[in-house]
């Protein structure tokens, strides 16, 4: 494969077949049962007026004849890299997760704040692990915060997973025209920006809260008052 035409400066690369010019390195793999797969053939720019070509060289058994087979895709528009979570973050008091998003969103277009947020972004599968009524809500259109709700189980080896459904884009201008990306997306094995997604999790905090004990006692003790220690809040 390599670009038939594109913005100015543009360029197709591949990390697995070790191109960074499909131009100047060929970007090649062989063919299976008249199929060849392409993994992770990344363009360089974002823009409108992209094109691949793809060439197949297959040598007849009989003759030893190399016969050449070529085509060009129609003319396609390259959206702008889509957000991708950085980092999952614990609060100090664990009682928040701080959402960072590697570039500025539209916020998942959302103008509330609350359940619905949370329900409207989050995966059915991780949303039931914040517990009952969180609370989500953006501070900046790089960060959601979220609160958990009562019973939350949420830890450092529960998955976040993003909604199918959800929308959390990053807009871009070519010529001054924005152009809008894919929406941020949370699935394993995905190629975004010439990086596969892997799992994500979220993190502790360096310092993690330190449980401290609480005396209650009267103003007064004698030798006969009974001391007892209860931890049932710990």
């Amino acid at each position: 494969v390599s670009l038939a035409h594109g913005p100015p400066g543009s360029k197709a690369s591949s990390v697995s077949l070790e191109s960074d010019n499909c131009a100047e390195q060929f970007c090649t793999v062989p063919l299976t049962a008249g199929v060849s797969h392409f993994t992770d053939i990344t363009l360089t720019n974002f823009g409108p007026g992209y094109g691949l070509t793809f060439k197949a060289f297959v040598v007849d058994p009989h003759t030893s004849i190399v016969h050449e087979w070529s085509y060009t895709t129609d003319n396609f528009t390259v959206t702008p890299v889509s957000p991708i979570i950085s980092s999952v973050m614990f609060s100090h008091s664990l009682g928040q997760l701080s959402v960072l998003f590697d570039r500025e969103t539209n916020m998942n277009s959302i103008t509330v704040a609350g359940a619905e947020a949370c329900a409207l972004t989050f995966d059915d599968s991780f949303l039931s692990s914040l517990g009952s009524g969180p609370f989500c809500t953006w501070p900046s259109a790089h960060e959601m915060l979220i609160s958990v709700g009562s019973g939350a189980y949420v830890n450092a080896s529960t998955r976040v997973l993003l909604s199918e459904t959800s929308d959390i884009t990053a807009t871009a201008f070519y010529l001054n025209s924005p152009v809008t990306s894919l929406p941020a997306t949370t699935t394993k094995g995905l190629i975004v920006g010439g990086v596969q997604i892997g799992d994500i999790f979220p993190s502790y905090p360096a310092l993690l809260p330190l449980p401290m004990p609480v005396f209650t006692t009267p103003r007064r003790l004698t030798a006969c008052s009974l001391i007892q220690a209860d931890g049932g809040f710990s």
